[in-house]
């Protein structure tokens, strides 16, 4: 995200879009049916966030990634944020409003926006409101999703203390792994490993951190999975229940929440990291990391994604610190991998 000034090339100042996007929602709402307003409430980082979607065919489509985080509407308790959501194809076209892809952010830092693929999402972080305009909730995006609001939510996720980490989460025995690694190195392949094996599942891709007087506690975000074709014809029953691709996509799109309900879980607290690598070993292998190793394995593509970069440092390197982490070496056997793992449980 960067900060519009003089400088900037002529586009809607987010305070403007947000204005015109509510505008936009509530002559949606109003003109609706009553049973055209779907609402639903999830609990994201132990946090309650209320969903309105102006058009049932879009809320069948948005929940589904959510479907693992949602509670109960009597039970969510006051929302720290809400999303609200319109299917143009029903609310009529969007405003003339403009965003980047790279996202923008209004001078005093109050007002976001950022287009992403078809849709357009503005976001008061001091009200905890976004708003998201879907042009046809019938053809969202396969990026839409699988991970909606990636951005945006990445910032609101900060605001409220929580990191989203480039790693993915699973769980045995009530003990956090955090798998940590650049594309290639395993981290997806060991997740879902674990997760087709029993563990209990928080993500492959991003998840979110947060410090707590107990250690660090982490938290699922999204309940999906993209992978290329020849990793998913590792896993055939993800092959079976992939998404159509959508033109120009390498990689295929699988909702975990789909086939994993029971075991996809909230949140866990994190008590090692582990760092998968490929190398050829005959059977998986577990070897002691240096906290240093770790850091290098999990900032990188983490801090690329976030604005506040040295805190986010200070957060890896405090968690690498505090947990142990352990090299996993990769090559003969992956089946394999969820028994090695499982004998860290106490």
């Amino acid at each position: 995200m960067r900060r519009m000034d003089d400088s900037d090339p002529p586009g809607s100042p987010p305070d403007r879009t947000f204005a015109a996007l509510d505008r936009a929602y509530t002559q949606g709402v109003e003109t609706a049916a009553g049973n055209e307003v779907v609402e639903f409430s999830l609990a994201m980082a132990r946090h309650a966030v209320r969903i309105r979607v102006m058009g049932r065919t879009l809320a069948d489509t948005i929940i589904r990634t959510w479907a693992h985080l949602r509670v109960p509407n009597a039970e969510a308790g006051a929302p720290t944020l809400t999303l609200d959501f319109l299917d143009a194809a029903r609310a009529g076209p969007r405003p003339q409003v403009t965003a980047t892809r790279l996202g923008e952010v209004s001078p005093d830092g109050r007002y976001l926006s950022i287009q992403r693929w078809q849709s357009i999402t503005a976001f008061d972080r001091s009200a905890g409101r976004m708003i998201t305009h879907v042009p046809d909730g019938s053809r969202v995006s396969q990026q839409e999703r699988g991970r909606p609001l990636f951005e945006a939510l990445g910032v609101w996720l900060q605001d409220r203390g929580v990191l989203p980490v480039h790693a993915g989460l699973v769980a045995h025995g009530g003990r956090g792994l955090l798998c940590g690694g650049p594309g290639g190195s395993g981290k997806s392949s060991t997740c879902l490993r674990c997760l087709e094996a029993g563990f209990d599942f928080l993500g492959e891709d991003t998840v979110g951190l947060e410090p707590t007087p107990e250690g660090f506690r982490g938290y699922s975000v999204f309940g999906s999975v993209q992978l290329a074709p020849d990793a998913l014809a590792r896993f055939p029953r993800l092959a079976e229940a992939r998404d159509p691709i959508d033109p120009g996509e390498e990689k295929h799109m699988v909702m975990l929440t789909d086939l994993f309900s029971s075991t996809m879980r909230h949140d866990v607290m994190i008590d090692a990291i582990i760092l998968p690598r490929v190398t050829g070993v005959p059977s998986p292998t577990l070897r002691p990391a240096s906290a240093g190793a770790a850091l290098r394995r999990l900032a990188p593509s983490t801090l690329m994604r976030r604005h506040d970069v040295q805190a986010g440092l200070d957060r890896l390197g405090a968690l690498t610190r505090s947990v142990p982490a352990l090299w996993l070496e990769l090559g003969g056997e992956p089946e394999r991998v969820p028994e090695f793992l499982a004998s860290l449980a106490p």
